[in-house]
């Protein structure tokens, strides 16, 4: 789910949901598969810790996009006052050109009040006058401003690898929810020949892609109905998983709690970026936020907004894991139920006696995915487009979106052809989180906000910020890097030893 469109405004409650829905996404299907992986207790310690810590960043990227605000409003008066007596030649080069903002930006004039002692202009809002504003810099945006382009230029490439990783879960989800729903044996065509499953998968992968790619060739239009229809259909379903294992711990016909694993180490590294992934929006945040009619206490409605997320997840998983976190079950989801924990947690109701429910789960995604691939694909697309200027001035790229369409097939093909090959979601959502997203939710809103606290120490020390994090202690920001640095070290140790694993059964074999 994207942001809101431009030109809209709503308040807390209407922002609240926004932002509720764009962090709960498909990702959390691959979290009670995580729980049962690394045990109970590892689950609620690393959902807790992950929720904690994601909440600090998202405070962060708040106070660095204030930052980014006052900077870019005060460069601009420069560039005004020099463009009256001279050419502007002459301006700060530690500062980006306001042009290069010109889609993520948009002015605060209208609140624009006299000039603060500190130099940075005045804005008026509903707590009163404050030399800080929150308008829609980008974390790009953000990342240029106070790191320059080379700052500008990492976010990207990280972004575009995350990016990359959404596409290649939409990709693997939809044709193989199709697969477990429908024809999880194949397509039986004479009593002689079935098409195998392998076969009906890619079958549906090519349908997908027949569907999804003339979309990604083209541009957003007005989404809003999408949005709430994603939106409907994704929480009905959630909400329809947690009941149903409700039922199924109560009538005692699930996992025996006996069983219920506990702690396994080894599972800590598949659940950690599966956490990641599924806490994730510190990318989206500016565009959440800006168009609230009050901001200032939007901390708050942060914090209230990940307990709910946090209550949820909790919920989610912990409901899983004592209905079908158990050995004993089957492991064949197609024909039994209840059975174990799936990668895919919808696959766990696809033989349940609620014929139109099972079928409703296990194609809800289809549907959501569908929906959203080509938004992601144009989000990726016009990123790229931005970041790289292969054909910008090229002959062959003049008229009929000729680069559009290049970079449109650059975007959305790897993700399809990975899908050909590679069919674990539950891998695809860590290994995404792991990297690019441990990365954009955590490592990158530290250095921000280290940057932009040392700007406003430095050259205009004593405004006060009411949009600053609460956690101002050095340590904070330390303390999350060196978590970041050890979960990175570790995730990649697993890593190497899971495909160390995986060659040396393929060479057995």
């Amino acid at each position: 789910m994207g942001a809101p469109a431009a030109g809209t405004s709503f308040g807390y409650i209407v922002g609240g949901i926004f932002i509720f829905n764009l962090v709960v996404g498909t990702g959390s299907l691959a979290l009670p598969s995580g729980w049962y992986a690394a045990g109970l207790v590892w689950g609620i310690l690393m959902t807790l810790l992950i929720f904690f810590l994601a909440y600090i960043c998202v405070t962060f990227v708040i106070e660095t996009q204030s930052v980014a605000t006052v900077m870019i409003e005060k460069r601009k008066k420069e560039e005004l006052l020099e463009s009256e007596t001279m050419p502007i030649n002459g301006v700060d080069p530690s500062l980006p050109d306001i042009n290069t903002f010109e889609e993520d930006y948009s002015s605060v004039d209208k609140n624009q009040l006299e000039d603060s002692q500190s130099g940075y202009p005045y804005f008026e809002d509903e707590g009163g006058k404050t030399a800080f504003f929150l308008k829609q810099v980008e974390m790009g945006g953000m990342a240029e401003t106070l790191l320059g382009k080379g700052g500008r230029l990492f976010f990207y490439l990280i972004l575009l690898v995350y990016l990359y990783g959404d596409l290649a879960i939409y990709a693997v989800t939809v044709p193989q929810s199709v697969l477990e729903t429908l024809t999880p044996n194949g397509i039986p065509f004479t009593d002689d020949f079935t098409l195998p499953p392998y076969v009906c998968y890619w079958c549906y992968l090519i349908i997908f892609s027949v569907i999804v790619l003339p979309f990604c060739l083209s541009n957003f239009s007005n989404s809003k109905y999408l949005q709430f229809f994603t939106i409907i259909c994704r929480n009905l379903a959630f909400v329809l998983m947690i009941l149903i294992a409700l039922v199924t711990i109560f009538s005692k016909s699930g996992a025996d709690p006996a069983n219920v694993p506990i702690s396994n180490l080894s599972g800590i590294p598949t659940l950690w970026g599966t956490i990641i992934y599924c806490f994730m929006c510190h990318h989206s945040i500016p565009g959440l936020i800006s168009p609230l009619q009050k901001k200032r206490k939007v901390n708050l409605l942060m914090f209230l907004v990940y307990c709910g997320i946090l209550v949820f997840y909790l919920l989610l998983s912990s409901t899983a894991l004592f209905a079908y976190g158990d050995s004993n079950l089957s492991d064949d989801c197609k024909s039994v139920y209840p059975c174990q924990i799936d990668s895919l947690y919808t696959y766990n109701f696809l033989n349940s006696s609620r014929v139109v429910i099972s079928y409703y789960l296990g194609l809800f995604p289809v549907f959501t995915l569908t929906s959203n691939y080509p938004l992601i694909a144009i989000t990726l697309r016009n990123n790229m487009m931005k970041i790289f200027t292969f054909g910008e001035n090229a002959p062959w790229a003049q008229g009929n979106n000729r680069r559009q369409y290049l970079f449109a097939l650059i975007a959305s093909l790897p993700s399809l052809l990975l899908a050909a090959v590679f069919t674990q979601v539950d891998v695809l959502v860590s290994l995404t989180g792991s990297y690019a997203g441990l990365f954009i939710e955590f490592v990158i809103p530290v250095t921000l906000v280290y940057f932009a606290r040392k700007e406003m120490k430095e050259k205009y020390p004593g405004e006060p910020n009411p949009y600053k994090s609460p956690f101002q202690n050095i340590a904070w920001l330390i303390g999350i890097l060196i978590v970041a640095g050890l979960s990175l070290i570790v995730v990649t140790l697993q890593n190497v030893v899971n495909i160390y694993d995986l060659i040396s059964g393929w060479l057995d074999n």
